[in-house]
């Protein structure tokens, strides 16, 4: 605000108003504000987007080992196969009262194999006799399947374990890690 003289007289008299220099240096430090504010918007915008999609790709993950875990419990130790650490089949009673006709006698016809395996970073879930082929969870790296013994007709458990990694763009490195020890109540 301005101090300025009269026309009359000579003696101060205050003029109402802003002086342009005022004016210009509140418009900048309101034009800061509103920048530092947009920026914080669009950053907590954006790790709230990634932050959902962490979650997402870890539930598919466990969602996915859930799977492996449920079929496992109820696995037969007949045609229990684990090839080399990254793939497993074995025979299902959940899959042989699911898809299995049964003759005359009650036996089931149907094998009931079930195979587990990696694909590029897919994991797919395939059920032998019918050729049904699905994929469980895209992004997994690492997958391991071993038994707690060397010997594969004495084995208690199975340990399964495998990461989920993002596929986020720009943001490859999140991998969340899955680890289950599984025994089969078939044994």
């Amino acid at each position: 605000m301005s101090h300025g003289t009269s026309h009359h007289g000579g003696t101060p008299r205050y003029q109402g108003g802003f002086t342009l220099l005022e004016l210009v240096i509140t418009l900048l430090i309101a034009g800061m504000c509103a920048g530092l504010g947009w920026q914080a918007f669009v950053t907590s915008t954006e790790s709230l987007i990634f932050r959902g999609q962490l979650s997402t790709i870890a539930d598919q993950g466990r969602l996915a080992m859930l799977r492996i875990t449920r079929e496992l419990r109820e696995a037969d130790r007949t045609g229990f196969i684990i090839t080399p650490n990254t793939e497993i089949s074995f025979s299902s009673r959940a899959t042989k009262n699911a898809n299995g006709a049964q003759d005359p006698q009650g036996n089931v016809i149907t094998d009931g194999i079930v195979r587990y395996y990696l694909n590029g970073t897919d994991l797919h879930r395939t059920i032998v006799a019918t050729g049904e082929d699905n994929i469980l969870a895209k992004g997994i790296q690492d997958l391991t399947f071993s038994y707690d013994t060397a010997d594969p007709a004495t084995f208690t458990y199975v340990q399964v374990q495998f990461s989920v990694k993002s596929v986020i763009p720009g943001n490859e490195l999140a991998k969340f890690p899955l680890r289950d020890r599984i025994y089969p109540r078939g044994f």
